[in-house]
């Protein structure tokens, strides 16, 4: 099993369109990859408002699928791009996670 987290931070002017984004983010990524299971959360302490995409995966090669696709994938793509004004640069961080 692996988990992948990718976290973003809204630009503070851009809250409610960062919020209604990744919620678009998630319905599509659920529709399109049904064999993953994901989830967006919402930070309340700590960096509030960041923004947590996390994705489980059977394991890497599924993962690597999923990720091959979704560049290849012009309807991803232009809905990524529709979010780019709308986090703060440099915000983002990528980490995957494996079990003990």
């Amino acid at each position: 099993m692996i988990k992948r987290i990718v976290s973003v931070r809204p630009k503070f002017t851009k809250l409610l369109e960062a919020r209604q984004w990744s919620q678009e983010m998630d319905e599509y990524m659920k529709k399109k990859y049904p064999q993953s299971t994901s989830e967006v959360y919402i930070e309340r302490f700590g960096n509030t408002n960041t923004h947590h995409f996390i994705s489980q995966f059977k394991d890497l090669a599924e993962l690597e699928k999923v990720m091959a696709e979704s560049q290849a994938d012009q309807e991803f793509i232009d809905l990524y791009t529709k979010g780019a004004d709308l986090f703060t640069d440099g915000s983002q961080r990528a980490i995957l996670m494996e079990p003990l």
